[in-house]
């Protein structure tokens, strides 16, 4: 009786001795914006809300995603691009009598898009320029579309003028552009 006694104090004491595991961290979020200067019209990009202001920060979720333009020169171009986030880091186990740390959390990243005549260029960075807002809250997607409305048999569509893949790492981020310009019939 007193083995068993001893048995069942030891594994009490085992159980309440083990430190709790630390939580995970939080995945770091994404944020970008579309810039242009002269452009007639774009639609398309379906992680933006319906109105588009430029170069203000838009919650973005990570995945692959696409768009078109047509600049101020009437030049036609389709965009597709991937954002990636910074996972948080997993909390670490608990031991005898010690709590695991918790894991930190991801960074945020901010991507700006500029939808130029000659082709997208992209900048990534850890945080948002000075003078651009950041609207916090991810609007509710309903494909982005700005200016006139487009005519696509205006242009040739079945063999593009250009295209280019752009793939930029920073940090262990990795942010691919795929673009392409189509000629005006």
């Amino acid at each position: 009786m007193k083995k068993v006694f001893l048995l069942l104090l030891l594994s009490v004491l085992m159980f309440f001795s083990c430190g709790k595991d630390g939580q995970d961290g939080k995945d770091g979020l994404s944020y970008v914006s579309l810039n242009w200067t002269l452009m007639d019209s774009f639609g398309g990009f379906s992680e933006f809300p319906s109105t588009v202001i430029n170069g203000v920060y838009y919650e973005h979720d990570p995945g692959t995603c696409s768009g078109w333009y047509i600049s101020w020169d009437l030049s036609y171009w389709t965009v597709n691009y991937t954002i990636e986030i910074n996972p948080g880091e997993s909390g670490e186990e608990g031991g005898w009598f010690t709590d695991g740390e918790d894991g930190k959390d991801g960074d945020d990243k901010y991507y700006d898009i500029f939808l130029y005549s000659t082709g997208p260029s992209i900048s990534q960075y850890d945080r948002p320029a000075a003078t651009k807002p950041v609207l916090s809250s991810k609007p509710k997607p309903k494909s982005a579309t700005q200016g006139a409305a487009v005519d696509l048999s205006l242009y040739d569509l079945s063999a593009p003028i250009k295209t280019f893949t752009i793939k930029t790492t920073n940090q262990g981020v990795i942010f691919t552009v795929e673009y392409k310009q189509y000629k005006k019939r």
